[in-house]
């Protein structure tokens, strides 16, 4: 079996080859990966965070970004690092701020565009239709503008939702069916402990049948 800083540095060569095929959401997963089995590795050296980072801003994912320059910023050392920490920051924080504010107007837009539907709909029914439907009760009229708007801003409130649940979806790792996973974190000291304690009941056990 292939030791832990194998496995590390594996899962970071794939995420180099990740990224220079464009390949960014592959990237950020690998490199992750590589995280989560020796975050030792990259408890004092900021340049991990600020790799992962750039991959997390190429696929989109501008709020954990974000998260990972003020790691790296944390860890920084020197002012050339400092220097690329800001400056990736600074793009990320602008490219986040833009991605919210379309998120936010677009409830407001499917609202207008819903309630521009109501008012034709309202104004076929009275000027067009031999036999008009809605025309001789205004609470009818108010409902169905009402029910058109409400639905029309449900549906910006929904597709924000799904944009955002399939974007954090493409960096999440795999369903482990197999329960591959309880393998995924390199052994703690606390383990090792464990076994060695288990070891020597095993022992004293096999002497105590001995004599």
């Amino acid at each position: 079996m292939a030791s832990w800083e194998q496995r590390a540095s594996d899962a970071e060569r794939n995420g180099d080859t990740a990224t220079d095929q464009g390949k960014h959401i592959e990237a950020a997963l690998h490199y992750t990966e590589a995280i989560k089995i020796l975050p030792g590795r990259t408890r004092n050296n900021p340049e991990g965070y600020i790799m992962k980072a750039e991959i997390e801003h190429g696929a989109q994912h501008y709020k954990k970004a974000v998260e990972s320059y003020n790691i790296a910023k944390e860890k920084a050392k020197d002012t050339a690092t400092e220097k690329k920490i800001e400056n990736g920051l600074k793009q990320s924080n602008q490219a986040l701020k833009e991605q919210l504010s379309k998120e936010s107007k677009r409830p407001l837009l499917c609202l207008a565009v819903s309630f521009t539907l109501a008012a034709i709909i309202l104004l076929v029914d009275a000027r067009v239709l031999v036999k008009p439907i809605l025309r001789h009760s205004l609470l009818i009229q108010m409902a169905v503008a009402v029910f058109i708007c409400i639905t029309g801003y449900g549906i910006g409130l929904m597709t924000n939702w799904i944009i955002e649940s399939d974007r954090n979806s493409l960096l999440e790792a795999p369903i482990d069916l197999l329960n591959f996973g309880d393998d995924l974190s390199a052994p703690s000291s606390k383990d090792h402990n464990s076994r060695d304690r288990a070891r020597s009941k095993k022992a004293d056990s096999s002497h105590t049948k001995s004599d």
